[in-house]
């Protein structure tokens, strides 16, 4: 990912890999969240989060669903909102924010085996 940060405008914040191997999704300090291409390191799409543009809105985590076709974003100061974006072929699409009613700040989520269930620590 050194290679590929050039090609973003905000530092990075939160990373993970996709199962399958092909595809990493990368979050910003500005609530943004990117679909790269795992062998080119080549931004395939972007989508903005809840909170984005907004003062502290870097990401705090996300997580790509294990059957590879969702992923869940936080961002700090979120309002207990989590973005859910659907993982199209090389497109993200917008798909749901919940509120999970969080106390505090994120610091971690993970998604169940089956991709059914995000569990939430703050």
């Amino acid at each position: 990912m050194i290679n590929a940060s050039e090609e973003f405008k905000e530092d990075l914040t939160a990373i993970d890999w996709s199962t399958n191997g092909s595809f990493i999704v990368a979050g910003d300090r500005n609530s943004f969240i990117y679909l790269v291409d795992a062998k080119s390191l080549k931004t395939l799409d972007q989508a903005k989060g809840f909170l984005a543009n907004k003062p502290n809105a870097w990401i705090e985590d996300l997580k790509i669903a294990p059957n590879d076709s969702m992923v869940a974003f936080g961002s700090h100061g979120g309002l207990s909102r989590i973005d859910l974006v659907k993982i199209v072929g090389q497109k993200l699409q917008p798909f749901k924010q919940v509120n999970v009613k969080i106390s505090s700040a994120l610091t971690h989520m993970d998604w169940s085996q089956d991709s059914s269930i995000i569990v939430f620590n703050s």
